[in-house]
């Protein structure tokens, strides 16, 4: 009797197994197949979009003017030949004066020039008799989201405008505005291939790029 109780009880356990694997494998199935209706589902925002791409153009580094203030000698890399000199002497930010007897120039901000320059937070260097100012002319705004295309169930697309913001330095160095123009066209290409200067009051332009959904939210796509 206690034999026929154990075979009973065997063969009553071996017919759950197959009915376990069955109830795994729905769970699995059905599982799977509602990740993947949730990743169809997965939307980009035009508020989170652009959030992302505002974040992205405020961590680009701003165009820059860099300069020497001091007992300046001309250099590969730097010289008050270049055309910035004169622009920024024509903006009445340096003032310029020979040294008699050498080829140097002994170059110095104007009260003006030094206000407006803390004014930017401009970085400054000292090394030897001459002074190096890095100053920043203008920064990256996004105008809009102009468009949002999926590309895979976690990848998008963002289209966009942005325009820059230039400051009070900035619009001096704008590729459109009077001092500017008033350079010859060798020194206009100088100003903007070199110096910073830019067509800063110009129409939005277009770009895009993708974003994925990260562990902590919407993100650039680093591949």
């Amino acid at each position: 009797m206690f034999e026929e109780e154990l075979e009973l009880e065997k063969k009553e356990g071996s017919s759950f197994g197959p009915l376990i694997v069955i109830v795994l494998l729905g769970v699995l199935i059905f599982g799977g197949a509602g990740y993947l209706i949730y990743q169809s589902r997965q939307t980009l925002k035009t508020d989170e979009a652009a959030q992302v791409v505002s974040k992205m153009l405020s961590e680009r580094p701003p165009s820059t003017v860099s300069f020497h203030t001091g007992t300046v000698s001309s250099s590969m890399f730097d010289s008050t030949e270049d055309p910035h000199y004169r622009l920024l002497a024509k903006a009445g930010i340096l003032k310029m004066e020979k040294i008699k007897k050498s080829a140097n120039l002994k170059v110095s901000l104007t009260p003006d020039g030094d206000t407006l320059l803390t004014s930017l937070q401009s970085k400054k260097t000292e090394k030897g008799e001459e002074t190096e100012y890095k100053v920043p002319l203008a920064t990256r705004k996004l105008v809009n989201v102009t468009q949002i295309t999926k590309v895979a169930p976690n990848r998008f697309v963002v289209s966009y405008t942005w325009q820059w913001v230039p400051n009070k330095l900035g619009d001096d160095f704008d590729a459109a505005g009077n001092l500017v123009k008033g350079f010859n066209t060798w020194d206009r290409q100088q100003l903007i291939d070199k110096h910073g200067a830019a067509f800063y009051h110009q129409a939005p332009e277009q770009s895009a790029v993708t974003v994925m959904k990260g562990t902590n939210g919407w993100e650039l796509a680093t591949e």
